[in-house]
């Protein structure tokens, strides 16, 4: 074998190994009360082929689509750390390429709601023109506080899926 052909095989068998996705697992019969489903992945998943959730970089995605459409974010509760300094700042970001992005300065806000207080000082801006990343920030709480927020988003053709209530645990 060729110094280049062996290059090749070895650069082919990453590409396949990439492809091979998240789940660990094949393919597996498992009860669920009267019924059989198959299922894979139940060994668990693979963290080198993901990104490891960052609690001031929250991902926000939207599954379905038509009236099926939701807003998924890819932590809930997001847990940021404790800044250094007075102030607390989190960039909610959607799909670069995707038909989604954030409507406006509101697309992330605090509703007052029972079970949870609001952020003291909160300001969020729509980091512009693509409108794909959202940036808030709020003063430091002295006591760990638990923030309820809503996720707004519009897809391209106007359509907005229902809005996300999630929460925020700041320590």
């Amino acid at each position: 074998m060729t110094r280049f052909n062996a290059i090749a095989v070895v650069s082919l068998s990453f590409v396949v190994a990439g492809c091979a996705g998240v789940r660990v697992g094949g393919p597996e019969a498992i009860k669920v009360g009267d019924r059989s489903v198959t299922l894979s992945g139940l060994d668990g998943f693979d963290a080198s082929a993901i990104r490891q959730p960052d609690p001031t970089y929250p991902l926000v995605f939207v599954t379905g689509s038509g009236a099926g459409a939701g807003i998924v974010v890819d932590q809930d509760p997001i847990r940021p750390p404790r800044p250094e300094g007075g102030t607390v700042v989190i960039v909610w970001s959607l799909d670069s390429a995707g038909a989604y992005s954030f409507p406006d300065d509101a697309a992330i806000s605090f509703p007052n709601v029972m079970g949870s207080e609001r952020p003291d000082s909160t300001r969020c801006v729509v980091h512009t023109p693509k409108k794909k990343a959202i940036i808030c920030w709020y003063d430091k709480p002295v006591n760990p506080k638990k923030f309820k927020y809503t996720v707004r988003v519009v897809h391209q053709n106007g359509s907005e899926p229902p809005v996300l209530d999630p929460w925020i645990q700041q320590p």
